[in-house]
């Protein structure tokens, strides 16, 4: 008791300045963004950055985007997308000792222990468990050197070209860099997952008890979706870094990556992620929020067509019709800058060649929106209903084919005979009346 009462004493005598997350704190921090008009595109903390619209892909806003850089955990954005394509969130894991050897941030998960892929999502993508991530990439790829095979395959695929992985969780390797770009496109294609939205915009979760382990309470490192405490002004207002309309997505962090952020939004039609690489701890923060703000402030999306939506003009070779029945994939949006209509934009349509026979689902080219002759959105075309090979009489109605070819061939070779055939009877009938003409002369 009088130790306690001495050190209240010390306290009131001798205040100390223990750093706070207030707003004393933060108004001591420069905001770089503070003060700018809300059309002048956001100064950057980080080393590398860029805002893309989640639903067309589109660049509103780059630094340095294509620069490769370390991305730390943000790796399992690619690992959870890959999870999404090829595993049933019910399947039971069994833990290998590749994962249990696994350092950093951990479930502390124990060889032999059994644990559904959902769980394990769960522990990879709030509190960025490392031996979560091998758990799920093992599944895949049997070892960590298989499933960095299909890491690379799949980055390609969808147009991440200046990334390597060699692991599904981000541990330091001087070959294992990606970009922001390319972060912000496999994050596009993990967020048209619904399951995987489901663990990027939970806080808490407890991962029920296994065969080794009591119940694990887990919390999402992103405070993006809760930190009402720390304070960011951007664009002329200071607000909470709990973001509104927040739906992710993933920090990543290591000494030689230093801090990186991939966050996204939700406001009316337009969703939009943020991507900034190699910055300190907060900074990388301010940097998505003044993203995510420049790119409400100044962009929308549309939707252009609807999903499913006929698509008319794609040209048949060799089949029963002459056009296929194709349709709209996933719908068709476009990214336009506020106060731009619908009635202000174009459409292309740069169809596949198609030849019969082919079923239902068949590639049939796309279909983009262009903006001021800039492409601002874009959307696969695919055959809603399969055809067979033509017959010669399908072929002859349709033009199209070898045997529409012939048809042409034929129809030429008839006009030149009919040509000939009347250009003869002509010169026939010129001779005969000439004959007759002589004939008359002689009698007279």
């Amino acid at each position: 008791m009088v130790t306690m009462i001495i050190f209240l004493s010390f306290i009131l005598v001798f205040p100390c300045n223990f750093p706070v997350y207030g707003e004393d704190q933060e108004n001591k921090i420069e905001f770089p963004n503070a003060h700018k008009d809300k059309t002048e595109e956001p100064t950057m903390l980080g080393k590398s950055a860029c805002l893309i619209d989640a639903k067309t892909g589109y660049v509103l806003f780059g630094f340095n985007e294509h620069e490769k850089a370390y991305p730390a955990s943000t790796t399992k954005i690619l690992t959870g997308l890959l999870a999404m394509e090829n595993l049933d969130l019910n399947e039971q894991v069994i833990i290998d000792k590749e994962a249990d050897e696994q350092g950093g941030s951990q479930l502390y998960l124990s060889e032999g222990e059994i644990m559904t892929v959902d769980d394990l999502m769960y522990g990879m993508m709030l509190p960025s468990a490392n031996d979560a991530a091998v758990a799920i990439g093992n599944a895949m790829g049997g070892s960590i050197a298989g499933f960095a095979v299909m890491m690379n395959e799949k980055a390609k695929s969808i147009g991440a070209e200046d990334s390597n992985f060699v692991n599904p969780n981000g541990l330091p390797d001087k070959n294992h860099y990606t970009s922001a770009y390319d972060l912000s496109v496999i994050a596009k294609e993990a967020m048209k997952y619904d399951d995987f939205r489901r663990y990027v915009t939970t806080y808490e979760y407890t991962i029920p008890k296994t065969n080794m382990s009591d119940g694990r309470l887990i919390h999402n490192r992103n405070r993006l979706l809760y930190n009402i405490n720390r304070k960011v002004s951007v664009y002329g207002e200071t607000k909470s870094l709990k973001y509104d309309g927040v739906t992710g997505i993933k920090t990543g962090y290591t000494d030689k990556a230093k801090f990186c952020l991939v966050g996204s939004a939700l406001r009316n039609e337009t969703e939009l992620i943020a991507v900034t690489m190699k910055s300190k701890d907060m900074d990388g923060y301010y940097d998505v929020v003044a993203m995510l703000d420049y790119g409400f402030n100044n962009f929308k999306t549309i939707e252009v067509m609807r999903e499913g939506e006929n698509v008319e003009g794609l040209r048949v070779t060799g089949g029963t019709e002459k056009y296929a029945t194709a349709a709209v994939k996933d719908g068709l949006f476009a990214t336009l800058p506020v106060g731009v209509s619908e009635e202000d934009v174009r459409i292309e349509k740069k169809f596949s060649e198609v030849k019969a026979p082919f079923e239902s689902n068949t590639d049939g080219g796309t279909i983009e929106v262009y903006y001021n002759d800039e492409k601002v959105g874009e959307a696969d075309i695919t055959i809603t209903e399969a055809m067979a090979e033509g017959t010669l009489v399908d072929d002859i109605k349709t033009g199209s084919g070898i045997m529409g070819l012939i048809k042409i061939v034929a129809i030429v070779i008839a006009v030149l005979l009919i040509l000939i055939f009347t250009t003869r009877a002509i010169n026939r009938s010129r001779q005969r009346k000439a004959r007759r003409r002589r004939r008359m002369e002689r009698v007279e």
